[in-house]
């Protein structure tokens, strides 16, 4: 494996990444709330609210450092009833995926 895929498949580099992606929200939501405002404009000029942008970037800390093992795991491979299912659902086309094909007449 060649550095740069061992960089990019690292845990703690994705951790820290989304532990400071979290931070920043929290830290961009309290500063309209330290001047006294309870709205902020983003990139576009919508406002958002302050508040709201902290629970989210409070959420987002817990995630990275209490569940991020669970969150990082890959799901189990499914088996038995569940994998027949699966791969039966992935053969099947419901009617309304039907639209690449043309269309043969009215109603």
């Amino acid at each position: 494996m060649t550095i740069g895929k061992h960089i990019l498949r690292s845990e703690r580099l994705g951790r820290v990444i989304f532990t400071l992606a979290a931070l920043s929200l929290v830290l961009v939501g309290a500063r309209p709330l330290l001047r006294g405002d309870l709205f902020y404009s983003n990139y576009w000029g919508g406002l958002v609210f302050g508040p709201l942008a902290i629970a989210i970037g409070t959420f987002c800390l817990y995630l990275a450092l209490f569940r991020w093992r669970k969150l990082a795991q890959r799901p189990e491979r499914l088996k038995g009833r569940a994998a027949r299912r699966a791969q039966r659902a992935t053969e099947h086309r419901a009617p309304i995926d039907d639209f690449d094909k043309p269309w043969q007449g009215g109603v």
